[in-house]
């Protein structure tokens, strides 16, 4: 009897030492999750420890955030931003809540609120509260509260307002006004104009096709 009981108090020490071990692993303290910067240097040789750096990249806020490149900006609180390239911004601060993403030297997605999407050397889709997409080398379609697409080399579709909803597609293609619904199609068509609710240019090879209608 005395050995029966000697094996189960032997089963109840070994189970109370599971118990308190396992306890232990829930309970103890986890690393903080860190936003992710690239960490690297200039010739990508074998570096000793602490010696490499993100060539000032930023990706504070959140730990969702993502910078890669020198002077990369990805900061922003509660934000899924993303900054890669020398100089990319797709930062939401100081206002934060964003998903913006900027792809190449000198992008420019930033803005608080918004989704922007800025890809090519020196893209501009920024804007607060906003849902720009600007692609192509210098295309810019950039403006607050707008919902503006500027795709090609230096097209412009700027504009601000809740009612900016302007396009431009070609090269050097210019849809841009504020509280506007531009639309410019084609190389260097242009359809700006500001406080204009609808206005709509096709141009191919430079020569107007007559298809432009205004409607203020």
């Amino acid at each position: 009897m005395s050995k029966v009981l000697s094996k189960r108090g032997a089963a109840l020490s070994a189970g109370c030492a599971i118990v308190t071990m396992v306890t232990a692993i829930l309970l103890a303290p986890r690393p903080a999750a860190a936003q992710f910067v690239c960490v690297g240097n200039a010739g990508g040789a074998t570096v000793p420890t602490a010696t490499a750096d993100g060539g000032n990249a930023t990706a504070a806020g959140t730990s969702t955030n993502f910078a890669c490149g020198p002077s990369a900006d990805a900061s922003g609180i509660s934000s899924h931003n993303t900054a890669t390239g020398n100089s990319a911004n797709a930062s939401s601060s100081p206002g934060g809540f964003s998903s913006n993403t900027a792809t190449g030297g000198s992008a420019d997605a930033s803005g608080g609120g918004s989704s922007n999407t800025a890809t090519g050397f020196m893209a501009n889709a920024s804007g607060d509260l906003s849902n720009n997409t600007a692609t192509g080398r210098s295309a810019n379609a950039s403006g607050f509260f707008g919902f503006n697409t500027a795709s090609g080399f230096n097209t412009n579709a700027s504009g601000s307002s809740s009612s900016s909803f302007n396009n431009a597609i070609g090269y050097f293609a210019n849809a841009s006004g504020n509280d506007s619904n531009n639309v410019a199609i084609g190389r260097t068509a242009n359809a700006s104009g500001a406080g204009v609710r609808e206005r709509e240019a096709d141009r191919v090879g430079g020569t107007p096709d007559g298809s432009s209608t205004n409607t203020i």
